[in-house]
């Protein structure tokens, strides 16, 4: 089986050439060999119809002819393109992004970073730091990068960082002894969820009477030294009200967790299973995370449909070894007697 993918990309745009209001996000590619990305106008069958962008497969004969052709024009490229043996290109279509050259960039990884090289295109690349045209850079988790220039209708390719390990703090407290077995397969499930990762990965779990509010922000707080591309995971099932959650000693404020959950810079995923699980949450950070919630501010909550669900759809995906987008994960379904919730406005890539 071929490793996970360090770097990831996805195509994506705002608007076209003809105006429209687009937002368009495509299929996430992992990047594993150099990728050649350009137009490719006579090189390949032209699509029919409306498309944007297309990657395409090539063995080394079209590997080949596509590096003999570019150096017949720019022999200049030599040293850049005559060992890349791209395996990908990624097609853009002239007729809906404007700027876009026949070869136009190279994009792959070089020493673990991931770069980007201009072939000497018309209009060059631009990546945003500095905002000014460039011939070659070195990408970064979440940045975007404009091909041939940085108006509305410019082609983007959006960088994604894989996470390289695994961390989990998994809480279950049932203090009136009602459902003590259904939480605790919940943390189950979800641990065996992360196991399919695919990456090296801690698990703590708390659960009753060792779910005390030290022991819980104890660890969160020894999470603030995870670097940006770990994974922390958040799960805590309990019985809860609008501001707090119940610990096997007292109330914890929500205000207070998401102080401490602000305060860590790895890429984080949240779970909270109580009753009126989504309010309380005004001082937690939108843009650092995505969180899932089992019921809105006003309602109640039953342990054992929301959660499992949740782990079930996850862990089918992770199954299939694509990567997924934690942002798109549908949450609607998963629950009959009250209405789940899903925040947060960054895009997380499992796998």
């Amino acid at each position: 089986m071929q490793e996970i993918a360090r770097w990831k990309i996805r195509p994506s745009a705002v608007g076209d050439i003809y105006g429209k209001n687009l937002e368009l996000e495509r299929r996430i590619i992992p990047v594993y060999k150099p990728i050649l990305i350009g137009t490719l106008a006579g090189h390949f069958q032209d699509n029919k119809g409306e498309w944007s962008y297309e990657l395409l497969e090539i063995d080394e004969e079209t590997n080949n002819t596509l590096i003999k052709r570019m150096l017949q024009k720019k022999p200049q490229l030599e040293s850049v393109v005559n060992n890349a043996g791209f395996q990908q290109v990624l097609r853009i279509n002239p007729a809906r992004y404007r700027h876009i050259s026949r070869f136009h960039a190279i994009l792959g990884t070089k020493q673990g970073n991931l770069y980007i090289a201009d072939l000497e295109s018309k209009n060059g690349i631009y990546t945003g730091l500095p905002a000014e045209q460039t011939r070659s850079a070195i990408l970064r988790d979440g940045q975007i990068i404009y091909l041939g220039g940085k108006a509305k209708d410019s082609a983007q390719i959006k960088v994604h960082e894989a996470i390289s390990k695994a961390y989990a703090l998994l809480v279950g407290v049932d203090y009136k002894n009602q459902n003590s077995k259904v939480i605790e397969k919940e943390i189950w499930q979800i641990d065996q969820m992360l196991r399919k990762l695919g990456v090296p990965y801690e698990c703590r779990t708390l659960k009753h009477s060792h779910a005390t509010k030290e022991n819980i922000t104890s660890y969160l707080q020894r999470a603030e030294s995870l670097p940006e591309n770990n994974l922390f995971f958040f799960f805590c099932g309990a019985h809860g009200s609008k501001a707090a959650i119940s610990s096997a000693d007292g109330k914890l404020a929500k205000q207070e967790l998401a102080g401490l959950l602000n305060r860590i810079q790895a890429k984080k995923i949240m779970i909270i299973d109580i009753c009126h699980a989504w309010g309380g949450w005004q001082e937690l950070d939108l843009d650092s995370g995505l969180y899932f919630f089992s019921s809105q501010e006003e309602e109640t909550a039953k342990w054992g449909g929301f959660t499992p669900g949740l782990a079930e759809r996850i862990a089918e995906l992770l199954n299939k070894k694509e990567p997924i987008d934690m942002k798109q994960i549908r949450i609607n379904d998963l629950a009959r007697a009250h209405t789940p919730a899903k925040k947060g406005n960054k895009s997380i890539i499992l796998y």
